[in-house]
């Protein structure tokens, strides 16, 4: 058994500022090197395939790779995070320049609650972490994967719910014409916008028989 000394340095030592900093020199060089890695491995299978290898995939390729295991987990992860935000921003830039191409304006928008919230009854709908300690309430709920129920009691599709929100909060007077009674009758649409669903219908699920 082979002894070893142990020493520490405080912050004030002159040394430590040179410790630290050759530290942070192959930390940075390592998550450099994963970064590369990575990048080339997300590159080459989209050039080939076509496809986009999100962050959980690429983390499980890259996991028996040296430069993943240079670094603790948690900052290899963050690495490979930052590659797949990265991706990502492409992909939305690349969107938006080929929709101009064609004369079509891309806008982004923040879509938290717009799941939660009810279309039907208009609810407001809040920015995520602009309220502080106070939780948002909305009129209805989501009853099943793809149904969301209204105040009303009125259930329809979850993502139709969703998606009318999402244009709600982009365009807060988008269907301000267009609204007379949310209890009787489906938003009617003003006529500056592109879609105009009259109706949703809503398939009933078939009844099954007993064999008896």
């Amino acid at each position: 058994m082979q002894l070893v000394e142990k020493h520490m340095i405080k912050q004030t030592d002159p040394r430590f500022a040179a410790l630290d900093r050759a530290a942070f020199d192959r930390a940075a060089f390592a998550s450099k090197n994963l970064y590369n890695a990575a990048l080339y491995e997300i590159r080459q299978h989209f050039i080939f395939t076509g496809t986009y290898v999100n962050y959980h995939a690429i983390d499980k390729i890259m996991q028996k790779h040296e430069a993943y295991r240079a670094l603790p987990t948690k900052v290899s992860q963050q690495v490979l995070r930052l590659l797949d935000k990265n991706w990502t921003s492409f992909f939305a830039a690349l969107k938006a320049y080929k929709a101009t191409l064609v004369g079509i304006s891309v806008m982004v928008q923040e879509e938290s609650y717009t799941s939660k919230a009810s279309f039907l009854d208009l609810d407001t709908i809040p920015v995520y972490g602009k309220m502080g300690e106070q939780k948002p309430v909305f009129s209805g709920r989501r009853i099943s994967r793809g149904l969301y129920k209204a105040k009303s009691g009125r259930a329809f599709n979850t993502d139709v719910n969703g998606s009318y929100n999402i244009l709600r909060k982009a365009l807060p007077d988008a269907f301000s014409n267009g609204i007379e009674d949310v209890n009787k009758a489906l938003v009617a649409l003003p006529a500056s916008l592109v879609v105009h669903p009259v109706r949703i219908v809503i398939p009933s699920q078939p009844k099954m028989s007993r064999k008896r």
